[in-house]
This record gives C-alpha cells, sequence and structure tokens, in this order.
C-alpha cells in the first residue's frame, strides 16, 4: 500500500499545534470587583451630616492600587488601603438625589465600578440623650455612658462631673472617689449642639453612708425655726437627728422650732443596707434672745411719712428712733436745725405729746398722745421695766446707748448697746438749746405735779439712767412703746 507521507505530515503539525495551543497560559488581566457595602442604595440623610462610603474590593490576580469616588460625576475623594473607606461631607451636595460612584483599579490596569443614589433632605440640630450602667455602685465604679442622641451628632463631649471628660461617643468611664455626680453631654453636628444635664445621676459609693448636713441658718432668734438638709451620700434610706435641745426627727429634711435661747449641737444618723453613719456637728446652732432684734410683729412701719425700726427688748415693742412728728406747737428742731432732726428726731413739750390726754402710770399706759395708732407713750412705770430688764439704773444706759462717738461726745461711758435701744444724745430745749452730743432725755406719760412730769436721761459720762421730774415746759425727746 502507498503511504501519503504528505498527509501524515499535515496531521501531525495540527496535532501538535493544538496541544500547544490548549497547554498555553492565559495571560489576561481579571478586572477587580467593586462593591458599595455603605450607604444602602435609595437611603436618605439629612443634609450636612458626614456619610461614610464603605466600598468592599478584591482583585484575584493582582492588587488593589486605589479606589476612587465620586458624587454625581464628580471625584470627591480617594482610598488606597484596605478598609477602602472615605467620609464624604454632605453639607457639600445640594437637597434631592446624589449618585455616588466608586472605581476600584488594580496594579494591571484593570477597573470595576458600582454606584449607589442617596437622597439629601434638610437637617435638623441634634438633640442629646444618653444612659449609664450601672448608676450606682462601690467604688471604683465602672460606668459605660451610652449616646442616645438623635438627628446625627458628629462629635461628643462628655463631662463626667468628677473633673473628667471624654469625646468618644460611647465612653467608659471609673469613678475613684465616693459621691453623686451630675453628667453632660454635649453633642453637635452642623446644624447646631444640644446638651443633656442629669444631676447626680451616678452615685459612686462606699458602701456605708457618708453623713452631712447643713442648715437653713446658724443663728437665729428664739421662736424661729430652721430648716435642716441632708446631704449625705451613699443613699441612706433612714435618718435620725437629734437637735441638741431634746427633740428629735426620723425625716430626711426636717424643719425644727427652738424654743429656748442657747448653743445646741446637732447629730444626723443615716442608714442604708451597708451600715450606718454619723455625723455630729458641735455648737451648730446658736438661739438668741429677741433682744436687740426687730419686733418680729412689726419690724419697720411709716408714720406721717417717715419711716420708723423698732426693737424687741424683754417683752417690750420700742420704736427705734426717737419721733419725728411736728406737732402745731411745742416741738422743735434742734437749733432750728432740721437735719438735726432727721438725725435725733424732734424735741416736745410735755402737754404736745400728751394731745390732750390726761398723764398715766399705768402698764401700759394707755396714752395714745401723738404716738401711731397701736402705739403709746410710755408711762414712767414702763421706762422702770425696760431699765430693771437691763440690770438696773447704774448700768442700764450702756446698754442703751448707741457705741462709739458718731453721735456721742467722747467718752460715752459703757456704751454697747447690746439691747438695741440706740439712744441718740439729742440734747433738750428750755429757753435755749443745750446738750445735743452730750446727753439724751425722753418724757415718761407718768406727771408729778400739774406743772411737772417724769423724764428719763442718759449721759456720755456715765453708764446709767437718771430719774427725775421737771418742768413740762422743757423740750425732751419721745420713744413710743407698741400697745
Amino acid at each position: 500500500m502507498k503511504v501519503n507521507l504528505f498527509s501524515i505530515t499535515n496531521a501531525v503539525l495540527v496535532l501538535t499545534l493544538f496541544f500547544a495551543v490548549s497547554c498555553k497560559k492565559d495571560d489576561r488581566n481579571k478586572n477587580p470587583t467593586c462593591e458599595i457595602a455603605s450607604p444602602a442604595a435609595n437611603q436618605v440623610f439629612a443634609k450636612g451630616i458626614v456619610i461614610p462610603i464603605i466600598v468592599n474590593a478584591t482583585d484575584d490576580d493582582g492588587t488593589i492600587e486605589e479606589v476612587q469616588y465620586q458624587v454625581d460625576n464628580v471625584g470627591v475623594g480617594s482610598a488606597t488601603s484596605f478598609p477602602y473607606e472615605f467620609n464624604w461631607n454632605s453639607g457639600e451636595g445640594t437637597l434631592g438625589s446624589h449618585t455616588i460612584i466608586a472605581t476600584s483599579k488594580d496594579n494591571n490596569g484593570g477597573s470595576a465600578s458600582d454606584e449607589v443614589t442617596i437622597t439629601l433632605i434638610e437637617g435638623s440640630a441634634p438633640l442629646a440623650g444618653f444612659s449609664a450602667t450601672p448608676q450606682t455602685g462601690i467604688i471604683p465604679i465602672n460606668v459605660k455612658f451610652t449616646d442616645e442622641s438623635q438627628n446625627n451628632p458628629v462629635s461628643w463631649l462628655w463631662d463626667f462631673g468628677d473633673g473628667s471628660a471624654s469625646t468618644e461617643q460611647n465612653p467608659v468611664h471609673t469613678y475613684s472617689n465616693a459621691g453623686k455626680y451630675t453628667v453632660v453631654l454635649t453633642v453637635v453636628n452642623s446644624y447646631g449642639t444640644d446638651s443633656e444635664t442629669k444631676t447626680e445621676f451616678i452615685e459612686a459609693t462606699t458602701g456605708i453612708p457618708v453623713v452631712n448636713f447643713s442648715a437653713s441658718d446658724s443663728i437665729i432668734i428664739v421662736g424661729e425655726s430652721v430648716s435642716f438638709t441632708d446631704l449625705s451620700t451613699d443613699s441612706p434610706i433612714t435618718w435620725d437627728w437629734d437637735f441638741g435641745d431634746g427633740n428629735s426627727s426620723f425625716e430626711q429634711n426636717p424643719t425644727h422650732v427652738y424654743d429656748t435661747v442657747g448653743i445646741y449641737t446637732v447629730m444626723l444618723t443615716a442608714n442604708n443596707s451597708y451600715g450606718s453613719g454619723t455625723e455630729t456637728k458641735t455648737n451648730f446652732i446658736t438661739v438668741e434672745s429677741t433682744d436687740g432684734h426687730p419686733c418680729p410683729e412689726i419690724p419697720t412701719f411709716e408714720y406721717e411719712g417717715q419711716t420708723y425700726n423698732t426693737v424687741k427688748i424683754g417683752d417690750q415693742c420700742w420704736m427705734k428712733e426717737n419721733l419725728n412728728y411736728e406737732t402745731s406747737s411745742g416741738s422743735y428742731c434742734y437749733d432750728d436745725d432740721p437735719v438735726n432732726c432727721e438725725t435725733y428726731g424732734r424735741l416736745y413739750i410735755w402737754n404736745a405729746i400728751m394731745n390732750g390726754e390726761s398723764g398715766s402710770n399705768d402698764v401700759p399706759s394707755g396714752v395714745l398722745g401723738i404716738c401711731p395708732s397701736g402705739w403709746h407713750i410710755p408711762s414712767d412705770a414702763e421706762w422702770d421695766v425696760i431699765v430693771n430688764y437691763l440690770g438696773g439704773n447704774n448700768v442700764a444706759g450702756g446698754k442703751m446707748k448707741e457705741v462709739g462717738y458718731e453721735h456721742w461726745e467722747n467718752p460715752n461711758e459703757d456704751a454697747d448697746n447690746s439691747s438695741g435701744f440706740t439712744a441718740l444724745p439729742g440734747g433738750e430745749k428750755y429757753g435755749t438749746f443745750n446738750g445735743l452730743g452730750s446727753y439724751g432725755r425722753w418724757w415718761s406719760s407718768t406727771q408729778f405735779s400739774p406743772t411737772q412730769a417724769w423724764y428719763r436721761t442718759m449721759s456720755g459720762i456715765w453708764g446709767g439712767v437718771y430719774q427725775d421730774y421737771t418742768n413740762k415746759l422743757k423740750g425732751f425727746s419721745l420713744r413710743c412703746l407698741k400697745d
């Protein structure tokens, strides 16, 4: 048989080429992948917030060189390393729809793209809010704070109330000292700022109560009340007060009336589930006599255009200033100078102050005279009451005279005005004016004879009170006494 060598040769060549082509490696580049993981398609955002654009990009036969980001076909940024993320400030955009395009590029020139459409709407300032866990505990206590603010804040500032702060969104803070702590969170976005304050929000305890308290006043007049405020920490659940005067209370914040003059030590014992603690404040409340203080029922009053103060001395309520009421006759300003009337009051003859009424030595005198309604001219017996209450004629003057030399001449003997009477040396008038700065004289409603009446004198050279009677035509000062 004759063999066709040409045909065999061609067949061998075809097979050789076939196998050669079949075994050759495919060197063509494969494009990378690109997928926008966030934001989601058709997601809605408030204009002005920062929107993270997160891309998943891989390359099976090479490396990702870069991921480029566009918004509405305008380049806004890129990322060259994993994670492929770019934060776009949506405040740069307008309200409405926007197309976000991400393009991944590999080291061989291949690329792939993905896109999503989002919508920007008008935004609002943030509304701050937060929670914490736990809110109470024994020190040291680790508290996790969780931001619950609305309207997409972009920054956070925490004030933990113990001098520490944080700018994390959800911080953890350790309280090392016992106390009640007020926490403030301030949040910000491009539309504004807002804060939330939670007063005494965190309580860090040592276990048993750390007891403390305060009082509305530490110096009071007998018969007045004091409001006590519990300042204890570590969540006490019962309270036991000892007010130092034999009285007590189980209220948390009691009010107590002190009925007796004295100095009182106050003690509070507070309890919780861990035990009890006590705070004692020695000589904490001082209760003074009403002497020298304004009369509680009428500390001041108006009479004929002038304001008068009052002073409580024993059981009596006196005017604290000399009367300055001008009668139709028989009253004078020292040296006829109105300035002296403003300082020392007027000088009156006895008949002018009595205003037609008869004399009296009763207690009370019952003589209104020229005094305001509800007041009366003191009788000589009522002058005895105040003088005796202050220690008698030999010492009462010092307790009744104004201190110093603004009005009294030196030496103003024994003056301490401890009674609060504040006697001034208004002098007298009997034909001429005499004694301003040296002495003061005050009428009573009690007459000695048809032409004479009783009065009292206080002098700068003696610490007592002098009692005498004299001509009713002399001009002396007047103090009125409350009915």
